[in-house]
């Protein structure tokens, strides 16, 4: 009966609706064996796809400019990618924002402008790439992964990363978004309200203010996590949890996704702030050393979070288990308290004839036998009870001290 009652308890949580498994291996759009720095844009932003109709600008992306210095500032929307070349010169700085992946001609319009490197291109448009760094005669190739954070209509959340490149020229910078990402508009805002320094650096500037501004974003996410893994972890020490296994798994896979975007990171970083990298000025440097300290807390944390998730399964197997013996516990008193009771049940039962002997169970001829049994049934059963209750066997022990559970600091 055990047996049942809990197999029907795993296919009752198997019935529950479950939260949406998202895959996170990247395939490679590049066909095998296609030769390098072959730029096509995938066909869900091709011009005329589903995905790229409405959208403004060719091929569905938005192509935007803001060149600024320290007392000047125009922002333009582009129609096409032959536009910046007018307004390249205009001030110290311009900044080139491509949102969405555009077609080919837009991409091979900007390659000739900024002399982009066919290689370069390929990772641009192929967004499985890792964050790196590639030195170019013309430019410095920065990749990044942005991390975002999708609520479904259900409520469930849900992060995942969408893929940032970065051009850094003399005195521009090139960036190619995936998705319209918050960090970039803050960025912006900084610089049209000339807040902080941004306005009278230069490129290289503008360039360790966007990375800043994507490790930041990690933070509010890796909080949103921790609070998940807190309330996970008082829902199965309260025995709430019925899809615990399943929201464990769904929360170590996030935090191994974000774990695969912030390790590369780090590598990259350490180039910008020895510098190795040829355009960042000694004076960016050190904000690109604070940077690495980012996200270098950023790797802290995470660590912390995914050792309690992982902890999180052990503390599910233990609740589990002593949910289990809480049963056999119970199921083993009610045995032992019906033991004797079986025995003068059994005793009594014997079918011994007592006209034959008058030892043959005097006591079934007692005017009040029968009452005399019963009572002797319920004082036997009365003090196992009260020795069990002293001896604290009947209390429930399935709570477990969060004290117990948490981790050692």
């Amino acid at each position: 009966m055990l047996g049942r009652t809990l197999l029907a308890e795993v296919r009752m949580s198997s019935r529950r609706p479950r939260k949406r498994r998202k895959h996170y291996h990247h395939a490679r759009k590049t066909p095998p064996g296609s030769p390098p720095g072959i730029a096509t844009p995938e066909p869900a932003s091709r011009p005329g796809s589903p995905a790229s109709e409405g959208a403004p600008g060719p091929g569905g992306g938005q192509l935007k400019a803001i060149a600024y210095g320290p007392e000047s500032l125009s922002e333009h929307d582009l129609q096409s990618g032959g536009e910046a070349e007018s307004i390249r010169g205009s001030a110290p700085v311009l900044w080139i924002d491509v949102v969405g992946r555009c077609d080919s001609h837009t991409l091979a319009q900007l390659s000739g402008q900024f002399r982009i490197h066919p290689l370069a291109l390929e990772d641009v448009v192929n967004t499985h790439q890792r964050p790196k760094l590639k030195e170019y005669d013309e430019h410095q190739f920065l990749v990044l992964r942005a991390p975002t954070l999708e609520t479904h209509e259900d409520g469930e959340s849900e992060v995942h990363s969408t893929q940032v490149s970065i051009f850094l020229g003399r005195d521009y910078v090139l960036t190619v978004q995936e998705h319209q990402n918050p960090a970039f508009t803050v960025v912006a805002e900084r610089i049209r309200a000339k807040k902080g320094k941004i306005r009278s650096g230069g490129a290289d500037y503008l360039a360790y203010a966007l990375v800043d501004a994507i490790v930041d974003f990690f933070f509010p996410i890796l909080h949103h996590l921790g609070d998940e893994v807190d309330r996970l972890e008082e829902e199965i020490i309260e025995g709430r949890c019925g899809d615990a296994l399943q929201r464990i798994y769904a929360l170590k896979r996030e935090l191994m996704e974000l774990r695969r975007v912030v390790y590369p990171l780090r590598d990259v970083l350490v180039h910008f702030y020895r510098g190795d990298v040829e355009m960042v000025e000694s004076g960016t440097q050190v904000y690109f050393r604070d940077c690495y300290d980012h996200t270098v807390q950023v790797m802290d944390v995470l660590e912390s979070i995914r050792d309690t998730a992982s902890n999180l399964m052990d503390l599910q197997q233990n609740a589990i288990a002593q949910r289990m013996n809480e049963v056999m516990k119970v199921l083993t008193i009610i045995a032992t308290v019906f033991i004797p009771l079986s025995f003068l049940a059994g005793l009594y039962g014997m079918n011994f004839d007592g006209n034959a002997s008058p030892w043959n169970m005097p006591e079934l001829r007692w005017r009040y036998g029968y009452p005399l049994a019963l009572g002797l049934m319920v004082a036997v059963a009365s003090g196992m009870v009260t020795y069990f209750w002293r001896k604290g066997w009947l209390t429930s022990s399935t709570t477990i001290r969060r004290e117990a559970s948490a981790p050692d600091s």
